[in-house]
């Protein structure tokens, strides 16, 4: 079978199966250190789902449908947990990348078709992104600098914020892509973020839980029936 993983990819890969092996037996603690290590795609896709692509579409859900599709969101995740694990189970059981195995042992048409389909879909949930990032610097950090009243004006501002925005991501994709030590880097950078996101999320609900009248329990249990 036809080895599609590269030689730094394969040192990487015997290195944490020697991490995984030497924690065997030992503590949870131990295990629990190793394991939040070696999550670093785990995070990465976490870091691509917490993003205002998910929060702009619940939110608009949510005004449109109440409570009444909360069931919508445990069912997605649940399946992304198994896209996700096949994709792994693939990858570990035949030494290859998830494209290059559909196309050998399955089709190409549907090789690149889902190639196609995951560009496509990371366009639209990259592009919110930039356009909450954007509104942050212009309406709440930066307003009399980068604001469409500044001295920038509309377009200046706009065009400030994309090249700052595009070398901001060209530095984080470059040293991603310089070996252990930017991976390591861009890892605990998205481990950073991801558990500020999630606990701002904590945050809001639990502020909201002192506000009278806020938060009805009552129809959020059942929005999950």
């Amino acid at each position: 079978m036809a080895n599609n993983i590269g030689k730094s990819e394969k040192d990487s890969f015997d290195e944490e199966t020697r991490m995984l092996r030497d924690v065997q037996g030992k503590g949870w603690l131990v295990k629990l250190k190793t394991y939040f290590k070696l999550s670093g795609p785990g995070w990465l896709q976490s870091a691509i789902t917490l993003g205002s692509g998910s929060m702009a579409s619940s939110l608009y859900l949510g005004v449109l449908t109440g409570y009444s599709m909360l069931w919508l969101q445990p069912i997605a995740m649940l399946l992304g947990i198994i896209m996700l694990s096949a994709l792994g189970y693939v990858t570990l059981a035949t030494n290859q990348r998830p494209f290059h195995a559909i196309n050998e042992h399955i089709n190409p048409i549907l090789g690149w078709s889902w190639a196609l389909g995951a560009m496509l879909a990371s366009i639209v949930w990259a592009m919110p992104q930039f356009a909450l990032a954007s509104a942050v610097l212009q309406q709440n950090l930066f307003p009399g600098y980068l604001g469409p009243d500044s001295a920038l004006g509309e377009f200046g501002s706009i065009l400030v914020i994309s090249v700052l925005l595009l070398a901001a991501t060209i530095g984080v994709t470059w040293s991603y892509g310089k070996g252990s030590r930017g991976v390591r880097i861009y890892e605990m950078l998205l481990k950073g973020l991801v558990g500020l996101v999630v606990l701002s999320f904590f945050g809001v609900v639990i502020r909201l839980m002192f506000v009278t009248g806020t938060l009805n329990w009552e129809e959020i249990f059942v929005g999950f029936i």
